[in-house]
């Protein structure tokens, strides 16, 4: 898909003629859509900082789970 639209005014078409030819041309070709769908792209971790943050999330349920049986935490 060509992130490309071309467009050329006629001798006697108006501006806002020229205006809604240009909406209706990026409409069609998928510029606004293509755009709109790598707006909020993030790429995937490594398996790496997966295992990682996993890990840590273990870490940090079982220091928390220690402190709520101990009666230092309390549950809400």
């Amino acid at each position: 898909m060509a992130l490309n639209v071309n467009l050329k005014k006629k001798e006697k078409q108006s501006s806002t003629d020229l205006l809604k030819q240009f909406t209706k041309l990026v409409k069609s070709s998928g510029v606004v859509n293509k755009l709109k769908s790598i707006r909020y792209y993030e790429k995937e971790g490594s398996d790496f900082k997966k295992k990682a943050a996993a890990l840590k999330k273990i870490e940090k349920t079982a220091v928390n789970d220690r402190l709520r049986k101990l009666g230092k935490k309390v549950v809400r």
